[in-house]
């Protein structure tokens, strides 16, 4: 048996169930009569399924003439009840995440960079356990455009656009170059024989510093360092961001791509990936996990769903700890340099995400718009990654929000991240 007090609130992660074949069953030969358990079929249903389960009991009875049970005249096992599975999400957060995705086609994932530990994750459109009851429904939603099924938070692969960026700056870095050095944006850049690529503001941007560079998210700048740092740095300060390798969350993803230089790569195509376009995909929780990495000085964690198992004895038979599984190429040093203008993206006066600065904590942060081909017509995918304190127990969390067919990062995603925080965290203390 299942209860769901809250409907179909984190419906993508915890999936659904469905009654066994009763001829799938191990000890379906020992019975006349077999009631079969519900067993999980999706999310975490299935992944906790032996946990969540319990034992089955059995009885004789006896039955009359028509088949129906007149008496029971031995209870032969008594049925068990499960373990409970508690989850590292925030019950508020996830709430004031699907909310925030209402009538959009996105995703939106929020982690406490000190962990890896899921406080939200939120896919839209969704779904409802209802839509089950009906098969006319289901097959509605199976055949629905906007995939509601599809989790995009873990298996959604999406161009970054410039939410890169603070990686290209780790690979200049790398690369010997200082967050001082500057790069004059006249408005465009070269690349390959007699071809530009255009940066966002058209007139250019002048000499940009790197934390400029990410405040006004100057495709200029990037695309000469990257250029300069070549696809093999890239590739490498990519990689030990997470990118083109699975998270290890509990449910199922995807690895999104890692470009790699070979006889194939064209260098031509290194000056799109240094600001996110091209031969590059990533999803809403690498993205998460990444910009969690810049936060909390270049750990990157493993993230997690689960945060114990408990019997019914009250026992934890299983408690999940926080797994390191790399670190940031960079220093302390260049971590600040991007925060800086990751600070200056909110919170100054034309910074790309302004429209995202919040009431309540201060928000970090960058933008991105991602242009795609999608059924012959071009749209754009948008972005907003970045991190906030909590003003009361000082735990940061870092943020991804993509939304398909956006406007752009900065009018689309950035106020959706400001808004989540200041709708979930409380009011900071008074100051004396």
């Amino acid at each position: 048996m299942r209860v769901y007090p809250y409907d179909s609130l984190a419906i993508h992660l915890i999936g659904y169930t469905r009654q066994q074949d009763p001829k799938a069953a191990k000890d379906r030969s020992e019975f006349n009569y077999y009631l079969p358990d519900m067993v999980g079929i999706s999310g975490l249903e299935k992944i906790c399924d032996s946990a969540l389960l319990g034992h089955a009991g059995s009885e004789l009875v006896m039955v009359n003439s028509m088949g129906f049970v007149s008496d029971v005249l031995e209870r032969n096992v008594t049925a068990s009840a499960g373990k409970d599975v508690y989850l590292t999400l925030d019950l508020s957060a996830q709430q004031i995440a699907e909310d925030l995705l209402k009538d959009l086609v996105g995703a939106i994932v929020v982690i406490d960079s000190a962990s890896g530990a899921v406080v939200a994750m939120a896919s839209s459109p969704a779904y409802s356990l209802a839509d089950f009851a009906s098969k006319d429904r289901y097959k509605q939603l199976l055949e629905d455009k906007n995939k509601p099924f599809l989790n995009r938070a873990t298996m959604g692969a999406y161009m970054p656009g410039s939410v890169i960026k603070p990686l290209t700056a780790l690979a200049a870095f790398y690369n010997g170059v200082t967050a001082e050095e500057t790069v004059d944006c006249t408005g465009s850049a070269p690349y390959g024989y007699r071809r530009k690529i255009h940066c966002n503001k058209r007139t250019g941007h002048g000499e940009m510093d790197l934390p400029h560079a990410i405040k006004h998210s100057c495709n200029v700048y990037f695309i000469e360092q990257g250029m300069a740092a070549g696809i093999d740095i890239l590739s490498y300060v990519y990689a030990t961001a997470g990118l083109g390798r699975k998270t290890g969350i509990e449910i199922p993803e995807v690895t999104g791509y890692l470009p790699a230089n070979g006889p194939r790569w064209n260098k031509n195509e290194t000056a799109y990936v240094s600001f996110g376009q091209g031969k590059i995909e990533v999803t809403p929780i690498q993205v998460a996990l990444y910009f969690a990495a810049l936060a909390n000085g270049g750990t990157l964690w493993k993230p997690y769903l689960i945060d114990r198992i408990v019997d019914r004895n009250g026992t934890v038979e299983l408690e999940t700890a926080p797994r390191q599984v790399g670190t940031l190429s960079g220093t302390q040093e260049n971590f600040a340099a991007i925060r800086q203008g990751m600070y200056m993206v909110v919170n100054e006066n034309g910074g790309s995400g302004v429209r995202g600065k919040t009431q309540k904590s201060i928000l970090y942060g960058k933008t991105g718009t991602a242009d795609v081909e999608q059924e012959q017509k071009d749209t754009k995918h948008v972005w907003f990654a970045g991190f906030s304190e909590h003003p009361v127990t000082k735990k940061t969390y870092s943020i991804a929000v993509v939304i398909e067919n956006g406007e752009s990062g900065g009018k689309t995603s950035a106020p959706i991240a400001g808004a989540f925080f200041d709708r979930w965290f409380p009011a900071p203390p008074a100051q004396d």
